[in-house]
């Protein structure tokens, strides 16, 4: 009966795999042909530069969880009506890492991350929606569990499970680093338009003059020059 039963839930949670992970391919493929959620399409007619894929981990991590979690309460189950101690203590083993994947998927499960000129939308940690401003973004990076992190002045935002964190990190990345580029030109603009007075070129003349670098007679002459004389 035991048995039984074993190969009854074992099959049970097979077919819970197999559904999600359909649904997984089902979901990338709606991504792949460029189409938003409808939540995003109320929030924004921007155009999605890139979305994140869910990682086939997931289900693994899924189905991993209740394996772990059958087992566990199964040993312990047995050992406390067989009173065998060695049994029951396997079980509550066991328990720790169950209770550690079933935190690790419930946290990231609604895990999506969607990519604009603009902004990042998407769920991250306990489908907690976001709505980040690229301006607001300070660095981006990968991490484990195919990781993308979102740093911002307020702390990091994390986002697991993205088949292809890869891409959505160097697709923020070339944002981050063209809005650099923009900052950073009319500043150099303004350098260069800036004139430069004859009196400041004077005085870094006779700096150059008290340094010994120039000579008296070079001075005397670029001064000249500078005064017109």
């Amino acid at each position: 009966m035991t048995y039984i039963i074993t190969i009854l839930v074992m099959a049970g949670i097979f077919y819970l795999y197999s559904k999600k992970e359909a649904q997984r391919k089902k979901s990338n493929a709606l991504i792949e042909n460029n189409e938003k959620p409808s939540w995003l399409e109320v929030e924004t007619d921007e155009t999605v530069i890139i979305a994140g894929k869910k990682s086939s981990s997931l289900n693994w991590i899924e189905w991993s969880f209740f394996m772990a979690l059958f087992f566990s309460l199964f040993f312990i189950v047995d050992g406390i009506i067989g009173r065998v101690k060695e049994i029951a203590i396997i079980g509550f083993v066991l328990l720790i890492p169950a209770l550690y994947l079933g935190l690790l998927y419930s946290s990231f499960s609604k895990t999506e991350i969607f990519v604009t000129s603009h902004r990042i939308y998407g769920a991250a940690k306990f489908g907690k929606r976001v709505n980040l401003p690229i301006d607001s973004i300070t660095a981006v990076g990968t991490s484990a569990c195919h990781g993308i992190d979102v740093s911002t002045p307020s702390g990091y935002i994390r986002f697991k499970f993205i088949e292809n964190n890869i891409a959505v990190q160097s697709a923020v990345s070339k944002l981050l680093n063209n809005r650099q580029s923009k900052a950073a030109a009319p500043a150099t603009q303004n350098i260069i338009n800036t004139p430069v007075s004859d009196a400041d070129e004077l005085k870094k003349f006779k700096e150059l003059l008290d340094s010994g670098i120039i000579t008296q007679e070079e001075f005397d002459e670029k001064k000249k020059q500078l005064l017109g004389l």
